[in-house]
């Protein structure tokens, strides 16, 4: 199964993991957070994050999904790209949900069309005040 692994600055990985939980189950296979914060050195984070995708790629490929482009988390993780490890800048919860979801009747992280999935979280974010004037 494709693995994900969520990455953030303080606890927003945390904390979305846990409401795709509450979607899914209380129990996600290769599915994980990592939070970087004051507490952790950059040299810790590092182990962490190569930890964590050896943990969840069962050889399907793993999707590493961050917070911020340019941030700490997403530019620790660039090292660690190749064929089979993804990474995506401003994930959102759409995103996410989107992934649980399309990685289960796929084989190897190469199927995913990221691109398309990626322009679809992006039309989830609805301005609801303007919506409500239209109707």
């Amino acid at each position: 199964m494709i693995g994900i692994l969520l990455i953030s600055h303080g606890n927003f990985s945390v904390g979305i993991k846990n409401s795709a939980e509450m979607f899914f189950s209380n129990s996600i296979d290769a599915f994980d957070a990592i939070a970087y914060n004051e507490n952790i050195s950059l040299e810790q984070f590092d182990e962490l994050l190569k930890n964590k995708i050896q943990e969840l790629d069962d050889g399907s490929g793993i999707v590493i999904l961050g917070d911020l482009a340019g941030g700490t988390p997403i530019n620790r993780s660039i090292s660690l790209l190749n064929d089979d490890v993804y990474l995506i800048a401003g994930f959102n919860f759409n995103l996410l949900i989107d992934l649980l979801i399309k990685r289960k009747v796929l084989s190897h992280i190469s199927e995913l069309n990221l691109h398309d999935m990626i322009e679809e979280a992006k039309s989830g974010m609805i301005f609801i005040n303007e919506l409500l004037e239209v109707l």
